[in-house]
Order: structure tokens, then C-alpha cells, then sequence
């Protein structure tokens, strides 16, 4: 779980939702359950006093930086179209408070007694089925209404590409985000770079011991590699060069030749 995540807050749910802010650093119902006012969402009965909490935790989050709440005044403060890709939305709706994980296909409802219940398998779910479309264009153009976006997306959404390819290489050393670990991922030596201007993030592996890597090994790699990098690009099927970067993997070998 990361410590420092996005929220946003609507009163109801689906397309025609009314978003009222959103929170950056401090998001998780966990988080929340932490801060003098984040508990007080249990004793919400109306939208009225949902949209009253909201506000008090935007209040109370303070940031001392940069402003850590954005109200719709402000204007829709991520660069992605919809709540989606943001790691907790919370909503008001038919009575009750909900809240929805980036990772989840399921509205989760809070119970009244104890905010954190919503980590319990057990909690009242309801299917997600759309979230207001609150973006049309980012700085590269349109946004296709079909976009999908990786699960550490909007958390390095402000990130040069040099940033994220160091996270990329934390997660290839640890191959997080990936259900297997490749047989050659011991004999390999990785270098990641990344390029904003060209939306570019250069991958190279190096067989870096004596032992030789054959094709399907480098096939493995390549397809743990990849799950890791879409996690934090997006991408469209109407669109195929919509990308947040393009990826490209370079093998190498630094074993001795011999005669």
C-alpha cells in the first residue's frame, strides 16, 4: 500500500455523478480512519452531510508545499478523463457511502460502525459500471473514450519519464506486479532510462554470468517486462499509438567470447 495516494468525492454514482473534490497524500480508508475527521464519514445519513465530511477532510489534509485538496472551482486537477485510475473514490449514494479502489470492480458500501470494514471480503459490494467523464484532451490531444490506465498510472502521473524508469527498475529487481518470476532474472543486469521528449523508456538487460540465456528465457522476461511498464502507461484499442511512452528492450551479453 502506498502512503501517499489521490481520493475523489462525488454525490452519486455513475455517468451523471457530481464530483466535489478531490485529496492527494492522504486517500486510503485506512489513511483517513487516521485523521481527526476521517471517521465522522460513518455518521453521514444525507448527501448534505457527505458533502460537509468531504470538505472537512479537504480542510483538515494540509500539504505544506502545495495545496493537497482540489475543489471543483479549481478544476479537475488530474490528467487522466475520469476517477477511474484514481486510487480511492468515495461516493454518496442511495443512503450510503461508498467507496471504489482503482484495483476493484466493485463499489464497496461503509458500514456505520467501522471504516476500515471495507477491506473485509465480506463488505456489501455493487458492480462498478461508469464514472463522469471529466477530462476531453491532455497535453498530447484527445483522450480516446476507450483509454485504459495501468494501476501505478495516476500515482506517477506527474513523474518526468526519468522518474518512473527508476520505479520501473525497483520493480524489476523485485519483479513486482507479476505473477511468476522468470528463470533468468538471476543472470541478468538491467538498465532503464527514460526520455519525456521522445515518450521513450529504453529497457536494457545484460547477461551479466556465464551462464547462457536461451530464447525462451528472453521470452519470459520480456513479457514479465512488460506487464510492469503497462502498469504505468495507458493505452486505447481505437487507438494503437496511444501511449503514454513506448517501451523498447534491449538484450546484450557480457559473457566472454571465445574462439
Amino acid at each position: 500500500m502506498n502512503d501517499y495516494e489521490f481520493a475523489d468525492f462525488y454525490i452519486g454514482r455513475g455517468h451523471d455523478a457530481r464530483w466535489i473534490g478531490s485529496l492527494e497524500g492522504v486517500a486510503s480508508p485506512r489513511a483517513l480512519a487516521e485523521t481527526e475527521y476521517g471517521s465522522d464519514v460513518l455518521g453521514c445519513q444525507t448527501a448534505s452531510d457527505f458533502d460537509a465530511w468531504a470538505r472537512q477532510v479537504m480542510d483538515d489534509s494540509g500539504c505544506p508545499s502545495t495545496p493537497s485538496d482540489q475543489r471543483p472551482n479549481r478544476g479537475w486537477p488530474w490528467p487522466y478523463s475520469s476517477s477511474r485510475p484514481t486510487q480511492w473514490t468515495y461516493a454518496f449514494d442511495h443512503g450510503a457511502v461508498w467507496v471504489l479502489a482503482h484495483t476493484s470492480d466493485a463499489w464497496r458500501r461503509i458500514p456505520s460502525d467501522y471504516l476500515c470494514a471495507v477491506y473485509d471480503p465480506t463488505c456489501h459490494a455493487e458492480p462498478f459500471t461508469s464514472l463522469p467523464r471529466m477530462l476531453d484532451n491532455d497535453t498530447n490531444g484527445p483522450i480516446p473514450v476507450d483509454r485504459e490506465y495501468g494501476p501505478e498510472f495516476a500515482r506517477t502521473c506527474r513523474w518526468t519519464l526519468r522518474q518512473t524508469a527508476s520505479a520501473v527498475l525497483t520493480d524489476l529487481i523485485t519483479l513486482s506486479h507479476t505473477d511468476f518470476q522468470p528463470s533468468a532474472i538471476w543472470k541478468m543486469r538491467f538498465e532503464v532510462d527514460g526520455d519525456d521528449e521522445r515518450r521513450h523508456l529504453g529497457i536494457t538487460l545484460r547477461d551479466a554470468t556465464l551462464y547462457a540465456v536461451d530464447e525462451e528465457e528472453y521470452g519470459e522476461l520480456a513479457t514479465a517486462i512488460h506487464r510492469i511498464t503497462d502498469c504505468y502507461n495507458y493505452s486505447s484499442l481505437s487507438a494503437p499509438d496511444d501511449r503514454r511512452f513506448d517501451v523498447s528492450l534491449t538484450f546484450t551479453s557480457t559473457r566472454p567470447q571465445h574462439a
